[in-house]
């Protein structure tokens, strides 16, 4: 998904808001949420929160099988984040042993 399409959706959500009720206005948020945040991984600004997001959303669209388990729904390199931070990571277990260890995921 391009930043133009990501910025048509966040604009066709923020109209939701201002035109509907209070049900669609939750419903809405939780839409630009979504798409602030993958804005912000876009535009090289992402938040740490902002990677936790796409990751939890990742692992569950593998889980279910939608997407392969090496695959990502969106693709970050190291560089595109704002902070210091270059990628969420996540406890792994190694093949080897029943030992955990955390290591970057690739993004």
């Amino acid at each position: 998904m391009d930043i133009d399409k990501i910025e048509k959706k966040l604009n066709h959500y923020a109209q939701k808001i201002i035109v509907s009720g209070s049900k669609i206005d939750e419903y809405a948020l939780g839409e630009l949420s979504f798409y602030m945040a993958l804005r912000r991984i876009y535009e090289h600004r992402s938040t740490i929160q902002d990677l936790g997001m796409m990751d939890a959303i990742n692992d569950t669209l593998q889980e279910a099988g939608i997407i392969r388990p090496q695959d990502t729904f969106y693709k970050v390199r190291p560089q595109q984040t704002a902070s210091s931070t270059t990628c969420a990571t996540k406890p792994k277990e190694s093949r080897r042993t029943t030992q955990t260890k955390t290591s970057s995921r690739e993004c």
